[in-house]
């Protein structure tokens, strides 16, 4: 997806408070463009004026969605996708920032933050369930109905959406994608998500220490997150978006390991 398009389709859409219903409006309308490649196509066809490609929008969903919803997805048709996948992923991606949007707006977003976050943990820290939600040999809904299961009525309405809406078409990873709703709560708010796990949770003095380095390296705002994990032994292990920052005494010995293995053979 292009990031620089989407950002320039959020900051338009930033500025406009959103209704409780657009995100799942939103996921629904990213269905119908990925389900039908005619619309798909014209929607992002260079050869049409902006106006008519999001006139196409108003045609096809007018009345079937909410007018926020309709005009939202009016201005992304209005901008320069690279296909139809890639406004598909947009809106995708639309649908997620909304729903932390609306989670600011109620107050909720910290909580749902954290519920978000454990889901991903309780997923890591269960093979068969990260087998189930990953989608091989089941559907979307299948795995979505998984999700209700377990989680309906015991943590935020928002938290289990966006748990729902890490499930994707086709085999994929569910925690890497649970992962990118979490980076996009920091997105929105301009800062970088960092994942710091370690041994034993850091003191208040520490993760400030850690925050002020990582802004000093990243030259933007962060938001630490931390997770306590026993393997790594000491020290920590850092992700900020696609980059792995493995201090950790586990990894040195691994490391340690296969030097020594390398060395035998």
């Amino acid at each position: 997806m292009s990031d620089d398009v989407f950002h320039q389709w959020a900051a338009a859409s930033d500025a406009q408070a959103p209704a409780v219903g657009v995100p799942d409006e939103l996921w629904a309308m990213a269905d119908v463009i990925a389900s039908q490649a005619s619309l798909g196509a014209a929607l992002v066809d260079p050869g049409r004026a902006p106006t008519q490609r999001a006139g196409l929008v108003e045609g096809v969903f007018g009345g079937r969605a909410s007018a926020q919803c309709v005009a939202l997805v009016g201005q992304a048709a209005g901008l320069e996708w690279a296909s139809p996948a890639d406004l598909e992923a947009g809106v995708r991606r639309m649908a997620v920032r909304t729903t932390w949007r609306v989670a600011e707006a109620q107050g909720a977003a910290d909580e749902v933050h954290g519920q978000v976050a454990q889901i991903a943990d309780a997923v890591l820290g269960d093979p068969a369930l990260e087998l189930a939600l990953n989608g091989a040999g089941t559907s979307p809904e299948h795995r979505r109905g998984v999700l209700e299961h377990l989680l309906g009525g015991k943590v935020h309405p928002l938290a289990l959406q966006l748990a729902r809406f890490a499930v994707v078409d086709g085999p994929g990873n569910y925690v890497d994608a649970v992962e990118a709703n979490l980076d996009e709560a920091s997105d929105l708010r301009g800062r970088q998500r960092v994942r710091a796990t370690f041994a034993v949770a850091p003191d208040a003095t520490q993760r400030k220490r850690l925050a002020s380095e990582l802004e000093r390296i990243y030259g933007r705002g962060v938001d630490v997150e931390v997770h306590v994990d026993a393997r790594v032994i000491g020290g920590a292990r850092l992700q900020i978006g696609g980059d792995v920052i493995d201090g950790s005494v586990a990894a040195r010995l691994d490391a340690a390991r296969r030097e020594m293995a390398a060395a035998q053979a």
